[in-house]
């Protein structure tokens, strides 16, 4: 069955436009504008809104063939009839946490938020993470230093009281939350580590590498247990791996390695994206290759964004985005071309995905039925998205390069 298709729109608005409708608001400004533009496929529209103030009012006028609404919750609602057929719901954010209130970081290359969604950790370009409240004014308790090179990801344990770093240059440390100490580092990778995945309470975590690995490792003792290796098609080219994402079997396996070691491996599977713009899914217990899902348009592209939801894997490369049914591993069920590059994927919910994008937008696209962006984020300027994840399903949380965490 060939698989749907379809390229989606992206709508983006100047990131302070809340900012601009409460200066003509307050009386501060009787007019203001704020652009706003809207691209699908090659070709794009550019525009602006106009804020009046009207008595104690105010009234917002799409111009160049926009149409405006600003909804009650400060939500605004864009159309561009004639260019697209859909309608952009753009959601301002609810907290705003700037990392770099009271210290400076180069860059911010990836962070987490615990579960709990009390603490922030972000790992900057020269091997420095902070980790800083949510609930205050987000300014940093923690510094932690000790990697040579950029922070490539920021991990939280599930108790929120440790955390693990991966870096360029090829280390993995553990983290106490609670003083900064560094117990543990782990050794063995021979290029970047790209990822890490936890496995239920974290007696076991996977990282990927440039060095076309996965690797199992057991954190009490500091441990490899296992290394996957690439398995695909292309052996001419560089392998690198680029996503992990981890997940529990649809089948239940009778070869698990049973070691004092492995703890809550045995039903675990792990999707691991490459460079080649394959993606190799692997057995954790049982140290299997399960499947190899090759790339459909031959083209080798970083695996950006990649999920395991039950039955089905979720896949961001370049600016396209394809849904696969484990079930048939031949095609995926659906493919969406975008506008912008993907830099992250994370699921919201069964039915719902965000994306981060290189745009000033990210969005939730729901995929109970025919996909369609639900809403976009904004706020996040300059199109800078490192990263995006959500803890409890309701909430998602975007980066920016600056060092700005949103909560939508």
């Amino acid at each position: 069955m060939s698989p749907y298709t379809a390229s989606l729109p992206i709508f983006t608005v100047q990131s302070d436009y809340p900012n601009v409708i409460a200066d003509v608001k307050s009386g501060q400004q009787q007019k203001e504008s704020f652009w706003v533009s809207c691209y699908v496929n090659d070709s794009s529209r550019h525009g602006s809104i106009d804020v009046y103030r009207i008595g104690d009012d105010i009234e917002l006028r799409g111009l160049d063939g926009f149409d405006v609404t600003l909804e009650g919750n400060g939500s605004l609602s864009l159309a561009c009839p004639g260019f697209v057929e859909s309608i952009a719901i753009f959601k301002p954010p609810r907290t705003l946490i700037q990392t770099n209130s009271n210290c400076w970081l180069i860059e911010i290359e990836s962070f987490d938020i615990s579960p709990q969604q009390e603490l922030y950790i972000v790992g900057d370009s020269d091997g420095i993470a902070n980790i800083g409240s949510i609930g205050s004014d987000g300014s940093v308790k923690r510094t932690l230093e000790g990697h040579r090179s950029d922070i490539t990801k920021c991990l939280f344990f599930p108790s929120g009281q440790v955390a693990l770093t991966a870096s360029v240059d090829m280390q993995i440390k553990l983290w106490s939350v609670i003083d900064g100490s560094n117990p543990r580092t782990f050794v063995g990778h021979k290029r970047a580590v790209s990822d890490l995945a936890m496995i239920d309470q974290g007696r076991n975590f996977l990282s990927a590498s440039h060095d076309s690995t996965v690797r199992l490792w057991e954190c009490g003792s500091s441990q490899l247990l296992h290394t996957f290796e690439y398995t695909g098609s292309d052996s001419n080219a560089t392998i690198e791996c680029t996503r992990l994402s981890l997940a529990s079997r649809l089948d239940t396996p009778e070869n698990f390695i049973s070691s004092s070691l492995d703890f809550s491996t045995k039903d675990k599977m792990v999707a691991v994206g490459y460079n080649t713009g394959e993606v190799g899914i692997f057995g954790v217990g049982t140290r299997d290759m399960l499947a190899m899902v090759n790339n459909m348009d031959g083209s080798a592209s970083d695996i950006t964004g990649l999920v395991i939801d039950g039955s089905r894997l979720i896949l961001g490369k370049d600016n396209k985005t394809e849904i696969w049914d484990f079930r048939s591993l031949t095609t995926p069920v659906v493919s969406l071309s975008l506008p912008a590059s993907i830099t992250d994927v994370a699921l919201l919910s069964s039915n719902t995905l965000a994306y981060a994008t290189h745009s000033d937008s990210g969005f939730l696209l729901d995929i109970s039925g025919e996909p369609q962006i639900k809403c976009y984020t904004s706020g996040i300027s300059e199109g800078l998205t490192v990263g995006v994840c959500s803890r409890d399903g309701r909430s998602v949380y975007y980066a920016s390069k600056q060092g700005d965490i949103f909560k939508y």
